[in-house]
């Protein structure tokens, strides 16, 4: 298991399993050193999938779980310009696409567990707010993000990808939630 951040970030590029790596942020070069350890696996006749995870939403956990307080109250607030991509899976889409892998031996090498639909962290917040019936008025300045969190909120809050799934999307793999109204009506709802 990896994730995303082996891209780096960017504004404009879409990454899919045949982009080559960022080489000069943190988070790439640790999935980076942890996909090479793995993957040594594959010289001793190992079937080896490396699964590069995005945002996992689900009810009571993960990333979601850590947003939803203020958007309840309706302080929800988008981060910095809110223009950095997010790329999110449900987690029933993500526990299903393992057991896609796992239930087709010849598949192997790199995946990405992302929906199909990327969305900006305006367009996540906003839809976030709606379906939860909440005002979405709120920003939290870019500034106060660093002053906060650091270089770790900086990198993990306010940069972000566009990551798709196109390895999946080609062998036949389907996804229940595919795109983030779907996925949060089902977990919210």
């Amino acid at each position: 298991g990896s994730a995303i951040g082996y891209y780096g970030s960017s504004l404009t590029q879409t990454f899919d399993e045949d982009t080559s790596p960022a080489d000069c942020e943190y988070t790439h070069q640790l999935c980076a050193d942890w996909e090479k350890t793995g993957l040594q696996a594959m010289q001793y006749g190992v079937r080896v999938c490396v699964i590069r995870t995005g945002i996992v939403l689900g009810k009571d956990q993960g990333a979601l779980s850590k947003m939803i307080t203020p958007f309840k109250f309706g302080l929800g607030a988008q981060l910095g310009e809110g223009t950095q991509w997010m790329s999110w899976i449900h987690i029933d889409d993500m526990v299903q696409a393992i057991d896609f892998l796992v239930k087709h031996p010849e598949l192997s090498g790199v995946f990405n567990l992302t929906a199909p639909e990327a969305v900006t962290n305006s367009q996540f917040t906003n839809q976030l707010a709606r379906t939860l019936n909440r005002p979405r008025f709120l920003r939290f300045p870019e500034a106060l993000v660093k002053l906060l969190f650091g270089e770790m909120g900086e990198e993990l809050l306010l940069k972000g990808q566009r990551v798709t799934p196109k390895k999946l999307l080609q062998t036949g793999c389907q996804f229940k939630f595919p795109t983030l109204e779907k996925a949060l009506e089902d977990i919210l709802t």
